[in-house]
Formats: C-alpha cells, sequence, structure tokens
C-alpha cells in the first residue's frame, strides 16, 4: 500500500530525518511552493518542510520507487533516495518544488544499482550546492524539464553514467549545468549521454557559465546542446582528463 503525506498550508519544522524503508508508491503532497507564477491556481499557498536537525544528515531519506513529491517547499535538508536491492530507484515524479539551500540526491556510497526513469517539472533550486546528485553506476533517463536554479554551484552532479537531458531551464549565477566526478573505480563505465536544449542564462550572470565540467578519470560520453541562449557567452565543456575522458560534443 502507498504512503501518503498531505500536507496543507504552512511551515513544518522537521527534526529528525523521516525515514521510508523499500517503499514502492509514495505521495509527499503539499498545498504550494509559492514562487510559480500568480496565474498558477496555488499562488500564495506555501508548504514549507524546513529542516531543524544536523547539517550532515538528509530530511527525508529511503528507497522509493514510484515516489510524487509536489506542491512543496523543502528548506535546508536533502531529499536522499536510495536504491531498492533488484528494482533499483527510480520512477520518481518532482511537481512544483522549491529547495532552498538543499537538493535531492539518488544514490549511496557504494555505487551500486541503476537509477532510472525519474521527471522533475517546474521545481527550483536556490543557493545550493547541487541541485540534483546521481551517484549510482547508471543513472537512465532523467529529465529535468522547465526548472529554475539560482546561485547554485552545480544543476547536476554525477558519479556515475547516465542519460541525462534538460531542457526549457533557466540559469543565474550558476557556474556548471552538469559536473561529472567519478573516479572511475566504483562507477562502472561512467560513460553517459548528456542533453541540453532550450536553456536560457540570466543577462547579469557574472559567473562564466560552463556545460558540463568533467573532472572524472575515465569514460566515452556525449554532450548534444540545442540552442542555448547566453548574452555573455557559453562554454560547452572543461575535461581536466583528455588522455582518458573522451567526449564527442555535437552543437545544434
Amino acid at each position: 500500500m502507498a504512503i501518503k503525506y498531505k500536507f496543507p498550508a504552512g511551515d513544518y519544522p522537521v527534526y529528525e530525518t523521516i525515514h521510508e524503508v523499500k517503499q514502492v508508491g509514495l505521495l509527499v503532497e503539499g498545498d504550494g511552493q509559492a514562487y510559480y507564477p500568480r496565474s498558477h491556481p496555488n499562488d500564495g499557498a506555501v508548504t514549507r518542510l524546513v529542516w531543524k536537525g544536523p547539517k550532515d544528515q538528509p530530511m527525508f531519506k529511503g528507497s522509493i520507487r514510484h515516489g510524487v513529491f509536489r506542491d512543496v517547499q523543502f528548506v535546508g535538508g536533502n531529499i536522499h533516495i536510495m536504491p531498492i536491492r533488484g528494482l533499483g530507484t527510480g520512477l520518481c515524479t518532482f511537481e512544483r518544488c522549491s529547495f532552498f539551500k538543499c537538493g535531492v540526491k539518488f544514490g549511496d556510497e557504494s555505487y551500486n544499482g541503476n537509477a532510472a526513469d525519474s521527471v522533475f517539472r517546474d521545481c527550483q533550486w536556490i543557493n545550493a550546492d547541487y541541485g540534483i546528485e546521481l551517484t549510482t553506476s547508471q543513472n537512465v533517463n532523467y529529465l529535468i524539464d522547465n526548472c529554475m536554479f539560482y546561485r547554485t554551484k552545480k544543476a547536476v552532479s554525477v558519479l556515475g553514467g547516465g542519460l541525462v537531458t534538460l531542457r526549457d531551464c533557466y540559469m543565474t549565477q550558476v557556474p556548471y549545468v552538469y559536473y561529472l566526478s567519478g573516479n572511475g573505480s566504483k562507477t562502472g563505465g561512467h560513460n553517459g549521454n548528456f542533453v541540453v536544449r532550450d536553456l536560457r542564462y540570466d543577462w547579469k550572470q557574472d559567473v562564466s557559465p560552463t556545460i558540463v565540467k568533467d573532472v572524472s578519470s575515465y569514460g566515452a560520453r556525449v554532450l548534444v546542446v540545442d540552442n542555448v541562449h547566453s548574452p555573455r557567452g557559453v562554454n560547452y565543456l572543461e575535461n581536466n582528463n583528455v588522455d582518458k575522458v573522451k567526449w564527442d560534443v555535437k552543437v545544434r
């Protein structure tokens, strides 16, 4: 039976990590995240979960498949989605969620397992170290659609391989879209296909924007870039290990 957390508008302090173990089917739903346009029917209603626990612990941690997070503002506490042995982690949907000084992490320190078919739509990240972190060996079919990243150091941090698409998103004061840093010993083949489509940058951005920063140790990957608008210019790729990490960059 699916677990449902329903939060009416209001502030909810969270002092201990919310744990869900091997859960297939989960709904975390509020009344609004406050940042989307005033034309939205829920505008003005805010459900805010505020992390009051230790800084090194996540607000939410669980082995989740078929999870839905909707109309919630998360403040200060990361969402950590763990693998489910035999099933993998995936089929999670985030809709109209805001993340203030926090992000969403898939996987754990072992890098085992796959994470697949998860979607972020109409979400926002503000003042975060990362927006989304992918730490499993294969991160397949991630879609980040119509999202905004503000003063976030890395929009997507990747430690394994992946098939990740970011489209119709907006960046302001964000240095990197994809930041790859796997060490090669725990992340399988560490290959991947990374796509950016219809990306817009704030015209006031004062950091040099880069689509991919790769500091990993080996692999062969593809970057597809289609329609990036940056008034101050954009660097498509920074590869720290050109001898062992091979990139095929396709600009359309």
